[in-house]
C-alpha cells in the first residue's frame, strides 16, 4: 500500500457520528531547539525547531505533528495543509477544526477554512478541558517521546543529544497511529 497507513481511520459506523471529521489543534513550545531532519544537525540554532503544532482527528484518534522553526500562524497553516494531505490519502476530508485563539485567530488562518468549506471553533481562555480525547492523545504521545529520550540517555549517555526531540515526537506519533 502506498502512502501512510492508518489502521483505524475509516469506519462506516462513524459516518453518522457528529464528531466525524473534527480536528483539534494544539501548539507546543520547546525550551530546547530541535534538529531538522534534512540538515543532520548542521543548522544554526536559530534555524532549529522551536516547537510544533499537533493535530488530532476526533473520529479516528489519528495524531499528526508538524514541527516548526517559527511558531507563527503561517507555519501552523502549513501543518494544517500537511495533515489534510495526509488524511486525503486515506479518503478523509475534514469538516471542522477546534483551535486555540492565538494560533488560528489571525486573518490568514481564518480565511483558509472558509476557502476549504470548513468551520473553525476556538477554545475559551483556559478551557482546554473541552478536548479530553485530544489532550489524552497528546499527553500519551509526549510521554512516549520523553521515554524514548530517557532510554537513549540511560543506555548511551555519551551519545545523548537533546536536540533529537523532534524525531522522538514523530516516532511516538507513528507508533500511536499504528497501534490498534
Amino acid at each position: 500500500m502506498n502512502g501512510p497507513q492508518m489502521w483505524h481511520l475509516h469506519c462506516t459506523a462513524c459516518e453518522s457520528c457528529p464528531c466525524q471529521m473534527h480536528v483539534v489543534t494544539f501548539q507546543c513550545v520547546s525550551m530546547t531547539p530541535g534538529r531538522l531532519p534534512h540538515t543532520f544537525g548542521k543548522e544554526e540554532t536559530r534555524m532549529q525547531c522551536n516547537g510544533g503544532t499537533t493535530f488530532v482527528d476526533h473520529a479516528s484518534g489519528c495524531v499528526h505533528i508538524h514541527n516548526q522553526v517559527s511558531l507563527g500562524s503561517g507555519d501552523a497553516l502549513q501543518g494544517k495543509h500537511a495533515f489534510e494531505q495526509f488524511a486525503n490519502v486515506c479518503g478523509i476530508k475534514f469538516k471542522s477544526f477546534h483551535a486555540d485563539n492565538h494560533l488560528f485567530g489571525s486573518a490568514e488562518t481564518l480565511k483558509d477554512p472558509e476557502v476549504q468549506d470548513q468551520s473553525i471553533a476556538f477554545s475559551g481562555v483556559g478551557a482546554h478541558f473541552q478536548n479530553g480525547v485530544s489532550k489524552r492523545a497528546i499527553q500519551t504521545v509526549t510521554s512516549w517521546a520523553l521515554c524514548f529520550m530517557m532510554h537513549q540517555l540511560i543506555h548511551w549517555p555519551e551519545q545523548f543529544d537533546e536536540t533529537l526531540w523532534p524525531f522522538a515526537m514523530e516516532h511516538a506519533v507513528t507508533i500511536w497511529n499504528h497501534l490498534p
